[in-house]
Formats: structure tokens, C-alpha cells, sequence
């Protein structure tokens, strides 16, 4: 009797995959006011397991199950709220110098300012989609899969080109809010370059199409100019800008589309690339090869005082006594508000990653009009911890 084994190079090489996060944040005076009990407590917890499953050189098949849990505080009560899905499920195979991926998968456009897979949020972003790629093209079309809130008719497709003269995109996006359907296109550009210590890009958006009925027009920009003092030590300063407002027959607020926004408009998460300006100064420290430091000064002003204050999920910010920070006679001004931020990483050993970060937002004009002429402080910080294997 005879056994045939076979070479252990044609035997699909299976790869666990194992990641849990947790994190304690609190927010203080959400509504500006030290007299309103309005904090929130939240205790996230995320756990992720699945596998890759790799045939031969060419294709693997991804899977991975997420549970999400989250347990708030605030003066009105507790809530539990949890939240489990397929977050990966696709076969990806290459041929040549391109890459076919089919399935549940992540995303990642750019910088993620316009497509992204929002991973600081408790349930991360994937999407339903078909995608080819290569050094040069990026092609991707298909449906929103695992995002909250869950948006089930949403319908993307884009096609991307990298050159010498940077990155352009051309995003499509298809929705069916109750405010009446989206189809629209974003034309977008990403140019970066390097000279010695010194490093510039841009990124400058433009959309039309439709939105809700109305005509939709509108545009976003993204400058910034860094300079590394040596090997520990990086300075950055960075514009920001979105147009915002609707004339007569249009809407010219920019769609910010399914960005990752806690990277960029500050730790609080305050502002969407919408509607908005943006002033920031950046320190980047390398303390050594294991921890880094990262502190920013933020000055933040509404591109259109009648449209409203959008936070980083692209919905405008509430005001906890009910109604949203939006002024439709424009009387309330710009200028919203400073926000100072300080955050760490530490890389202990090669499964685990620990951040934590302070941040306070001081109200400017434009909030204060909503409390008579006067507003607090807003404080946020937060403690995470993750173990990847």
C-alpha cells in the first residue's frame, strides 16, 4: 500500500487571523455648556477573527467575522448597543502586474479623504465590490457593505490613473435617502513631491451632478507644506477648504463620500471635508523606534455661514438640547472654533499597539450665538489598545 503526499509547496498555505481592540474615550460639555450634564462615556470593544486561505502564488481566498460592542454612559442612561457582520469575503487572484479582487473587502483610495476603511471607527468600512488594479490603474465598482449606519442603497464605481503628475480619480455615487436620490461624480486629484527636508501636496476635488432633485456643484481643496527638522522631528502646515450652501435649484455642499476623517480635521472629530476651512500647525515627534508623538493647533471656520456645522460622519453636529449648529440667516458668523490635540502611539512589541490622546475645542463666535454670547470649552480624550496576530 502506498501513500502519496504531496510536495508541500502545493499544499494552500492557511493564515489565521486574529485582532481585538478595546477603548475607553469620554467627551465633557458636548453642548459647550459646563452647566448641562451632556458627557458620554463609551467602552468600545472589537474582535475580529478569520483567515487567508492561499491556493498557489497567484490566488488567496480572505475571510474575516467582526463583533462590535459598545457600552455608553451619559446623564440620561446606559446602552449596549453590539454589532457583528462578515467584515471580509473575497478571492483575489493576480495576473501579471495586476491584482482581481471579488468580494467583501477594504478600500482605500488616496489618502482616504474621499474613500477609506474608517478602521478608528468601532466597525471599520468594507465594501461589495469587483476591483482591478495595477501600477497604474485602479478600477473598482460594486455596493457599500459593512458601514454604520448601514446604508443599503448606496452604489459606487471609480476609475483611477497614477502618473508623474499624481493621482487622478473619477468617483461615481449612487444613494436613496429619504431626501430624494444622489447620483453624482467627483473628479479628484492628488499631486505630491519632495525637495530635501521639505514636502508639498495637494489634493483639489469637484463634483456635479445631482443631489436630492437640486443641481449639485461643489469643490474641496487640500495644501500642506512639511518640513523635517531631522530624524525625530517633522513640522507641518496644512490648509483645508469645502465649499458649502445651496443657491436657488442647487446644492453646492460637498459630499465628503465614505472618507477615514479622524486622520485629518483633528482627533475630536468635529469637522467632515464639508462646508468648512481649515487652518493647522503640526508637530510630528519620533521619540524613539518604539513611541511617537503627534500635537496640532487647529483653526476651524465655516466656508458658507447659512449652511451647518458637519461632523466627521458628514452629518451636521447636534446640539444636545435638540436642533443642529446651523444659522440659515448667516448672522452667527464663520469662525467656530480652535481645537488643540496631542496624541501618542507606543508599538510594545510586534502584536500590540497603545494610543491614548487629549483634545479640547474652544468655541468661537459662530457657537457661542447659539448660548447667548457665551460657550465652555469641549474636552474629549481617550485610552486604545490593540492586539494583532
Amino acid at each position: 500500500m502506498h501513500f502519496y503526499l504531496p510536495p508541500i509547496q502545493d499544499i494552500p498555505q492557511f493564515t489565521p487571523l486574529f485582532e481585538v481592540r478595546t477603548r475607553f474615550e469620554r467627551r465633557a460639555d458636548r453642548d459647550f455648556l459646563e452647566s448641562a450634564p451632556d458627557f458620554r462615556k463609551d467602552n468600545f470593544l472589537r474582535a475580529r477573527a478569520g483567515f487567508d486561505w492561499k491556493f498557489d502564488e497567484k490566488t488567496t481566498a480572505r475571510f474575516q467575522y467582526q463583533f462590535s460592542f459598545d457600552q455608553f454612559h451619559t446623564p440620561t442612561g446606559i446602552g449596549r448597543p453590539h454589532y457583528e457582520d462578515v467584515l471580509l469575503a473575497n478571492l483575489e487572484h493576480k495576473s501579471g502586474d495586476a491584482v482581481v479582487t471579488v468580494g467583501r473587502q477594504r478600500l482605500i483610495l488616496g489618502d482616504e479623504r474621499l474613500i477609506g476603511a474608517l478602521e478608528w471607527g468601532n466597525f471599520g468600512r468594507t465594501y461589495d465590490v469587483l476591483r482591478v488594479k495595477n501600477k497604474s490603474w485602479d478600477f473598482f465598482a460594486g455596493k457599500l457593505g459593512v458601514n454604520y449606519p448601514r446604508a443599503k442603497d448606496v452604489r459606487l464605481g471609480a476609475v483611477s490613473y497614477t502618473g508623474t503628475l499624481g493621482t487622478t480619480s473619477l468617483i461615481y455615487k449612487h444613494d436613496e435617502p429619504a431626501a430624494g436620490d444622489t447620483d453624482h461624480f467627483t473628479l479628484d486629484h492628488i499631486w505630491k513631491r519632495s525637495s530635501g527636508a521639505w514636502g508639498y501636496e495637494f489634493e483639489g476635488a469637484y463634483q456635479f451632478g445631482d443631489f436630492a432633485g437640486l443641481d449639485h456643484q461643489a469643490w474641496a481643496l487640500h495644501g500642506a507644506a512639511s518640513y523635517k527638522v531631522d530624524s525625530k522631528l517633522r513640522w507641518i502646515f496644512e490648509v483645508n477648504a469645502a465649499s458649502g450652501g445651496s443657491t436657488p435649484g442647487k446644492s453646492r455642499t460637498f459630499d465628503n463620500l465614505y472618507p477615514t476623517n479622524h486622520k485629518f480635521y483633528g482627533i475630536m472629530d468635529m469637522f467632515a471635508w464639508m462646508n468648512m476651512t481649515e487652518i493647522a500647525l503640526i508637530a510630528e515627534v519620533k521619540a524613539n523606534s518604539k513611541l511617537d508623538f503627534k500635537a496640532s493647533a487647529r483653526s476651524f471656520a465655516l466656508q458658507n455661514s447659512k449652511d451647518a456645522w458637519y461632523g466627521a460622519g458628514g452629518a451636521p453636529n447636534r446640539r444636545v438640547g435638540g436642533g443642529i449648529f446651523r444659522d440659515v440667516t448667516g448672522a452667527a458668523g464663520r469662525e467656530v472654533g480652535l481645537e488643540f490635540d496631542l496624541d501618542a502611539t507606543l508599538r510594545p512589541d510586534k502584536y500590540s499597539t497603545v494610543q491614548a490622546g487629549i483634545a479640547t475645542f474652544l468655541p468661537g463666535p459662530f457657537v457661542e450665538s447659539f448660548y447667548g454670547g457665551s460657550a465652555d470649552a469641549q474636552v474629549w480624550y481617550y485610552l486604545m489598545v490593540n492586539w494583532k496576530w
